[in-house]
């Protein structure tokens, strides 16, 4: 037989391994019961004695647990709770003893669901007898199998000389084990723990070699991304687990999850869908609520069921003023529940301003300008103004309107949330115009640019507005075509140009059917500090270039459109499209970040947890505040603990790839590490990466000993491990001490047939022939002695 042992912990002791008591004796032998009836069930091809002796031994083991549960009636607080299983136990002693062969399998199976209940009881008074007790978190949970195992030694060696016995370990894979020697799990080399996956491959690779029964020595405890189920294979034959903890489920109830928006504009009303679940006896009344610090929001008193179904709740809250909300969603515990940390919820949500100033200037009312300008003449969010500098006016007898501007100051500019510049020339955005734009986004400003033929960008190449434009060119002329716009295929589509959550890229596909667009300035090459939201592609030769795309200059956001034709959305299907686009995207520029990449610098690790003596490995790639690639080799990156730098190293630029680097790191010895950098030419990166993401956390990483990883700690919620093995037909949770109770009432033994016949000896020609050799033999030996 095997015993695999899981390297997982335990969170209390159900049983002592010295002193076993009545009730857990009552429960292996019921266990045993159930597992031979469900296995006679399986066997109908044997002999009818086979089937005669197999249902005696039953109703012998059946008998015992009567023996067992008897003393017990006196106690007065389990005569009710015993009431049902000892009549379960004589229902089926009534059932197997008038077994009828035509309904043979039908009492089969009635038998083992009866002794199932008695289990199932049995079960429900051993937990109240003992209740669970919760592991400290602080204790990795390594701790509690080594403890185990070493105080399970002397069973094991035993187990060994009795039986054929195989010992393994597993956390991510099976790993044979000497029985001979001390047993302990080396806690450097866990991983995560495939305990249906490991239990399965054990189930195929042993189902065609003998094996009896299989033993799991666990907390039930799967921390693996694989189904949870048990194969064909393990369930085959017997399996008895061994709990490294309270194998019945704790009182807990718990948050499982939660939907709700980040962001809402004002007056908006925030909803949280909550699902909640408790694992209890009897259903119990909980209170929701959802409060920020110590005000609360909203609440609701809900009746969970107990039996570990999910109850959607939903919670509402009326949003006010514009701004940053961190709240807390709290469910109140049930009777008994200790797993607290996981009745609460944190969550952030941002209140954005129902209102923006937008200014849209051009040269000419192009049909974007004029669709724009109706657009936000509709909108009562959004206060336009607009200035377009042709034709100019006269009226008879009057002199002509004096001519508009753009504003001459920089705080004129502020005025605005968003300011969107069609094709204007350098006759209307002045030098002094340009400098003025630029520092209006370097200061936080959001800009947006519809190309155009006459002037924009190519007339402000070398000047102010140059290193705000997020495109370079490809061509020497304005590029001919028939194209298609969309977003860049094999990406995640940005949720800035996101039209319909199934259908985006259908949509932008067809917006040119009827009105095809011909035409698109060259600056069609995304800069590497921008990101890009649209792409075009030429009908006719399959080139693509970047159509639309995005970057941070300074504290502010640009966007680039290398043709004016987003009006084509509102041609091709009215409203539905047009509106929300630009909703969307005046939405991401001037507050929201999804159409951006707001960490300057940004570092990836191969993981998070190393071995002691592995090299430590990662990339980083670096932006500045302008969001060009930093080339420069003059910093360090560093590992500090608690405030120390313990290490440091150059980083390696990655070549073709300006800003990257490469980060490794040798030798560090055991324990929890921040990653970070130095050095006077990142220094102003930091500050101003700090000033764009003041709440972003910093990089850690943890090296041998100092693993905290979820293997090492106590689960934060009952496992449903042990209902799951103890509805399995050939399963059973026991105690240690009552193995060699279950290994006697199992009795495995495979029935066994013996034959015997008789043939006269020369029908066995050999064995003639080997008699006749033998003798000649025998002759030649004494002639050659002198004996015959």
């Amino acid at each position: 037989m095997s015993l695999i042992d899981e390297a997982g912990p335990n969170t209390s002791v159900w049983m002592s391994l010295s002193d076993p008591k009545p009730l857990d004796e009552a429960l292996t032998l019921t266990e045993a019961a159930r597992i031979r009836l469900n296995l006679l069930a399986r066997q109908l091809s044997g002999s009818p004695k086979y089937f005669d002796a197999e249902i005696e031994s039953v109703l012998e083991i059946l008998n015992q647990v009567s023996v067992k549960l008897s003393p017990l009636k006196s106690n007065h607080s389990l005569t009710r709770l015993l009431k049902a299983p000892l009549k379960t136990l004589e229902s089926s002693k009534s059932v197997l003893n008038d077994i009828n062969s035509d309904d043979f399998l039908i009492d089969l199976n009635r038998s083992s669901q009866l002794v199932s209940q008695t289990a199932r009881s049995l079960r429900r008074i051993i937990a109240v007898q003992k209740p669970a007790t919760i592991a400290s978190k602080q204790t990795p949970r390594i701790n509690f199998v080594n403890n185990w195992l070493k105080g399970s030694q002397n069973m094991f060696e035993d187990l060994s000389k009795r039986y054929d016995f195989r010992f393994s370990t597993f956390s991510n894979e099976l790993s044979r084990q000497d029985i001979n020697k001390t047993l302990e799990v080396d806690r450097t080399g866990v991983a995560k723990t495939q305990l249906y996956q490991s239990l399965n491959n054990i189930g195929r690779r042993d189902h065609t070699k003998g094996r009896q029964f299989s033993m799991l020595v666990t907390d039930g405890f799967d921390s693996g991304d694989m189904e949870k189920n048990f194969s064909n294979d393990i369930l085959s034959q017997p399996l008895l687990v061994f709990p490294i903890g309270d194998p019945n489920t704790f009182p807990d109830s718990r948050i499982k999850s939660v939907v709700c928006p980040s962001r809402i504009q004002e007056k908006d009303t925030f909803i949280a869908t909550v699902l909640i679940s408790s694992v209890n006896t009897t259903p119990e009344t909980v209170t929701l609520v959802l409060k920020e610090g110590d005000e609360i929001l909203a609440s609701k008193e809900v009746l969970l069921k107990g039996d570990g179904t999910n109850l959607q709740v939903d919670l509402e809250w009326q949003a006010s003023g514009p701004g940053t909300h961190k709240f807390e969603i709290e469910l109140s515990p049930i009777t008994g529940d200790e797993l607290l940390q996981n009745n609460t919820h944190i969550l952030d949500c941002a209140v954005l301003k129902n209102h923006y100033k937008v200014l849209v200037s051009d040269t000419f009312p192009r049909w974007e300008t004029r669709y724009l300008q109706n657009l936000f003449n509709r909108d009562p969010s959004i206060k336009m103004s607009s200035i377009v500098f042709q034709p100019s006016h006269s009226f008879p007898g009057k002199n002509p309107k004096q001519p508009m501007t753009l504003p001459f100051d920089l705080k004129s500019w502020k005025l605005y949330d968003l300011v969107i510049l069609g094709d204007l020339t350098p006759e209307y955005l002045t030098p002094v115009h340009q400098k003025l734009v630029a520092n209006y986004v370097n200061e936080g400003g959001n800009l947006i640019i519809m190309a155009g033929p006459n002037g924009m960008p190519a007339r402000f190449i070398d000047g102010p507005l140059e290193p705000l434009i997020p495109m370079t060119k490809v061509a020497d002329s304005v590029i001919h075509g028939s194209f298609i716009v969309h977003p860049p295929v094999n990406e995640p589509i940005n949720r800035m140009v996101l039209l319909n959550r199934g259908q985006t890229q259908q949509v932008w596909q067809s917006i040119f059917q009827v009105t095809p667009q011909h035409t698109l300035v060259p600056w069609l090459k995304a800069k590497e500090s921008a990101r890009t939201l649209l792409t075009a592609t030429d009908k006719e030769n399959g080139t693509t270039y970047d159509f639309c795309a995005t970057q941070r200059y300074g504290s502010g956001r640009i966007a680039y459109f290398a043709a004016p034709c987003l009006y084509h959305l509102r041609f091709r299907f009215g409203d539905e499209y047009h509106a929300k686009l630009w909703g969307q995207l005046i939405r991401g520029m001037c507050v929201d970040s999804f159409g951006f990449s707001d960490t300057l610098i940004a570092t990836r690790l191969d993981r998070q947890f190393w071995k002691l003596g592995e090299e430590i490995q990662g990339r980083l790639r670096i932006r500045n505040e302008y969001g060009e690639p930093f080339n420069s080799r003059n910093f360090n990156a560093t590992l500090s603990k608690e405030g120390t730098i313990i290490a440091e190293m150059k980083p390696v630029p990655i070549a073709d790839r300006p800003g990257d680097f490469f980060v490794r790191f040798s030798d560090i010895p055991p324990g929890n590490y921040q990653l970070g950098y130095s050095g006077e030419a990142i220094q102003s990166i930091l500050e101003a990466d700090q000033k764009f993401n003041p709440d972003q956390d910093p990089v850690t990483l943890t090296v041998g000993e100092g693993i905290k990883a979820l293997e090492l700690q106590t689960p934060a919620a009952p496992s449903q491990f042990w209902s799951q093995v103890n509805n399995l037909p050939l399963a059973a949770t026991i105690s240690p001490a009552t193995l060699p109770l279950m290994i006697e009432a199992l009795d495995l033994k495979p029935e066994t047939l013996k034959r015997t016949s008789k043939r006269p000896l020369w029908n066995t020609w050999w064995f003639l022939i080997t008699i006749l050799l033998v003798a000649a033999s025998e002759w030649v030996l004494r002639r050659l002695t002198g004996l015959s």
